[in-house]
Order: structure tokens, then sequence, then C-alpha cells
């Protein structure tokens, strides 16, 4: 028996294991994805970091630091959409290019990785693909995914909403879809307290709030902005910072154009930051208004930081705040959010909450455990 353990382990940390995400930006599910390459990475595994874009390239200064490789496919993602056969030509393709890396184990994270790479998996020469749920996908089902369910990957997801999700709009049994919380593995600060302020160009006497999410239409920022204006007509020492990457400009144009057309002074805009640690030790509010999630990791971020969080009011947040969680807003009421923020402000003693989040955080959502139910998830091939 010991023997047959010391040869699992030897097989497992020879396995190549491919991880493939749709950019190299800093995203919820691209952080996660860094986080299991470098837990498997120590383990002793293969990995592969691959996107099928570079994007503003911040993941990839991450992986360069932490010696994975990486590498862009050269497959244009819009071919899902394609009704042209030339995309089965590009399926093709990309087939031989991942048998080039003699893969074990296939880990696509969100949508179209997850579908693209499940629709052609058992023609790479890996014993498995593990279909990486990470939201709710507001898309109606394409060949290419009708593909990937007639392929019969292996299905995990960062929260029980996700795997229900999965298991209705796939028609499998949910017991299936093996859920495994987001680990949290948070880096220090880069820059002191004082370097933010000064950075944000924050008086002594004013105070911040911060969302930090990537324009996508799904992390609603003009609804936070118009709840922003009721705000602060009355706290007017308040700046909000908004922090993320566009994919699409268009996204990051309208919030700046909804800003300046309210008439704004008190808003910020950041790109994408590797420093949010040090960004939210200065934080005093953390907003997450997202209308659709897997397991949110920047809420995760935010507590672990210990700045009072107010999100949306949908299962999956509820799934790591708690379903009677105070600070909980109606994303169809801007009033509601102007409400709770008022009612944030004028809390003054955060103790039980914290210590709330220290005992959720502890409890389930270390990267110790996520990288411990990823290793068991593969090592059971081999029983």
């Amino acid at each position: 028996m010991f023997t047959f353990a010391i040869i699992n382990i030897f097989i497992l940390s020879k396995s190549n294991i491919l991880i493939i995400l749709p950019f190299f930006t800093l995203g919820g599910a691209e952080t996660q994805a860094f986080n299991l390459a470098k837990g498997l990475k120590i383990k002793g595994f293969n990995v592969t970091v691959i996107a099928f874009e570079e994007k503003n390239k911040k993941l990839i200064l991450k992986l360069e630091e932490a010696e994975i490789s990486w590498d862009v496919a050269k497959l244009d993602l819009s071919i899902v959409h394609s009704k042209s056969k030339f995309k089965f030509i590009q399926l093709i393709k990309f087939i031989f290019y991942l048998r080039s890396y003699k893969p074990d184990y296939l880990f696509p994270f969100t949508y179209y990785p997850n579908i693209i790479c499940s629709s052609i998996w058992r023609f790479t020469g890996a014993k498995n693909c593990y279909w990486n749920q990470r939201g709710m996908e507001k898309i109606g089902k394409n060949f290419i995914e009708k593909l990937a369910i007639w392929q019969k990957p292996k299905y995990i997801s960062n929260s029980i909403s996700g795997a229900n999700f999965i298991s209705n709009r796939h028609k499998i049994d949910q017991n299936k879809v093996q859920v495994i919380s987001n680990g949290l593995n948070v880096k220090p600060a880069y820059l002191s307290q004082e370097d933010w302020r000064k950075k944000l160009n924050i008086q002594p006497d004013e105070k911040i709030v911060t969302q930090v999410a990537n324009f996508y239409p799904e992390k609603n920022h003009l609804y936070l902005i118009q709840a922003w204006k009721l705000f602060t007509q009355k706290y007017l020492n308040y700046k909000l910072v908004l922090v993320g990457y566009a994919p699409n400009e268009i996204h990051l144009n309208k919030a700046k154009a909804l800003v300046y057309d309210l008439g704004l002074n008190n808003v910020i805009f950041l790109n994408s930051e590797n420093d949010i640690s040090g960004l939210l030790s200065v934080a005093n509010i953390g907003i997450l208004v997202s209308s659709s999630e897997g397991c949110p990791n920047t809420i995760l971020e935010y507590m672990h930081a210990k700045v009072p969080v107010i999100a949306s009011d949908i299962s999956p947040v509820k799934e790591v705040l708690g379903t009677n969680y105070p600070y909980l807003v109606d994303l169809n009421n801007t009033k509601d959010l102007k409400d709770k923020l008022d009612e944030m402000v004028n809390q003054t003693n955060f103790d039980d909450l914290f210590q709330s989040y220290d005992s959720i955080l502890h409890t389930k959502y270390t990267n110790e455990k996520m990288i411990k139910a990823y290793l068991k998830l593969v090592s059971n091939e081999f029983n």
C-alpha cells in the first residue's frame, strides 16, 4: 500500500497540466487560476497557463515572477459564434496545439475556454478535462457548447449557486459537479498607506469607498455611480475609487461619461492594480454590486483586509456573507445602495462584523484547502 502511494505521487508529480484562460488579465477567475497554477507547481506538476489574448499582460508578470510557463494560443474566440465551417478547421488546429504539450489534464476557466476545451479534449491525449464554472452565463447554447456537453467533461464550480446553474444548463446530476471554494492568497501591500493616499490625492479628512471589479456590464458600474450621486449630496468628504480593467473600452467609457454627466468630481478611475492589498489598506468601505458571480473573489479580499462590505443581494454573495448579512442591496433600487452607504458610514464599530469575516475565511476559503481539493480530484484518476 505504501509503495503504491509513493508510485502514485511520483506519477502525479510528472503530470502535465494545462490551465486555459480567456486573457492574461487579473480578474477573479484569473487570480484563482494563478493560485492553482502556483500551488500545483509547488507540488511538482508541470504546469503551463495558456490564454487566447494577452490584453493588459498583468497575469503574465505574476506568472514569470513565479516561474510558471505561459503561452498565447492562436485561436480567435469569436469562432464560437461563427456560422462558417472555418471554425472546425480552427478547432482542429487547436487540438494539435494542445497535443504538442502532451497534456494529462486540462483545466479551462470561464465560459469560452470551458466550451472550447471541453468540446475537443478527447482528441488531445488528456486523461480528463475539468470544466471550471465561474459565473452564470446569460447566453444561448451554441453548437460548440452542445458538443462540449456530449464530450462529457468533469465539472467543478466555486459555489453551490454555480453548481446549480451548470447542472440545470447541461441537464446533469448536481452531485456530478464538484464544489471547490475559492482559495484566498493575498500578497502584502507594495505601497504604504501614506503613498496610496498621495497617489489618490486623498486629503486627511477624506475617506475612500472602492469597487474592485473589471468593467463588464454585470458589474453594474452605472448603477453604482447613480447611487453615488445620491449619497454624496450629503457626504462631501468621500471619494469613490473604481479599479478594474476594461476588455471592451465601451463599458469604461460609459462609466466615465455618466460621471461627467452627473457633474461628479469625487470619482477616481484606476487601471487594474497588482497592489490591491495596498489600496484596501486605505479603503473605508468595499462595494461589489455585481449581478452575476461564481464565488466573488473581490469580497474575500475585502473581508481579509477588514474593509466593511456592501454587496448585491444575489445567491453567490449570500453563500459567502450569509443570508442575513445586513448590507446586501437591491440592484433595481439605487436608493437602497445609497441608504446602505449611509447606514455603514454611521456605524461606529465593526468588530463583530470583522470577527465573522475571519471565521468565514478560515473555515472555508483558504488557499491550502483549494489546492488540496484539486489534488484529491486529480489523484482519484489513479484509484
